[in-house]
């Protein structure tokens, strides 16, 4: 319910494993459920290492996007220039429903409002990211803010534009990601990835202390070839100011 305080999404049977006492490890990993599980090889984990992706624990996203939410906004460099090109280029305006995946502590909420969509629904996988979105934003009737998965998560409608800005290298799987994105958009809508500098600053950016919750961002040309499996490709960039890929979906 929108302005109604975060939202911990559930699948349709299993909570989002947000707590210790609703966890269990298997394979390095916590999962859901209180039980002790046996040891289990996670085949998707394999499969991502024969393809060239790091298998990104997402326990150690959580406790590390956590670690940075109270910092986050004092620390934040933007472009509103390179935001207003991205979200151009995305579609967003009047009217729209919009998902913002990965929303942080909902930086560009402000930015989607200016546009007067109709609508932004925010998830981050990390609580403290996601309190501190919903914090600023209980006042908009029009804002919902989730604390989960978006891989996981139902959220039992669609949208006109799906944004996913500076944070796709921490997800595990691009082709699943985008397959799942895809699937939430109306017809003819867009899904847009997005970063405010280059891929070589991106990357640079993550080699660090990042290095265990990031994938190298990929070429803007193999993500639009991903892209194109399932929407009809309108928009890649990738220079030294910012990297973008857009997709719309059959009207």
């Amino acid at each position: 319910m929108p302005g109604s305080g975060v939202i911990f999404s559930q699948t349709s049977k299993t909570p989002y494993p947000g707590t210790p006492q609703t966890m269990r490890r298997r394979s390095g990993t916590l999962l859901p459920g209180g039980e002790r599980g046996r040891t289990v090889i996670d085949r998707s984990r394999i499969i991502n290492a024969f393809r060239g992706y790091a298998m990104i624990d997402r326990k150690e996203v959580i406790e590390f996007f956590d670690r940075l939410a109270p910092d986050w906004d004092a620390e934040m460099i933007r472009s509103d220039e390179k935001i207003r090109i991205i979200l151009d280029n995305a579609e967003v305006s009047s009217c729209k429903d919009v998902l913002d995946v990965a929303c942080g502590t909902g930086v560009l909420i402000p930015d989607y409002l200016r546009r007067g969509v109709a609508s932004v629904t925010a998830i981050d996988i990390s609580p403290k990211m996601a309190k501190i979105a919903e914090e600023k934003f209980s006042g908009e009737g029009n804002v919902t803010v989730l604390c989960g998965d978006v891989e996981r998560t139902e959220f039992g409608k669609q949208f006109d534009c799906v944004v996913v800005y500076n944070a796709f290298p921490h997800f595990p799987d691009p082709d699943r990601l985008i397959g799942r994105l895809s699937g939430l958009l109306k017809p003819g809508g867009t899904l847009t990835v997005a970063h405010g500098m280059s891929r070589e600053k991106i990357d640079a950016h993550h080699h660090g202390t990042a290095s265990h919750v990031s994938n190298g961002l990929m070429p803007a040309e193999e993500l639009a070839a991903i892209f194109a499996k399932n929407l009809e490709v309108s928009v890649v960039v990738s220079d030294e100011k910012m990297y973008q890929v857009v997709g719309k979906s059959n009207p």
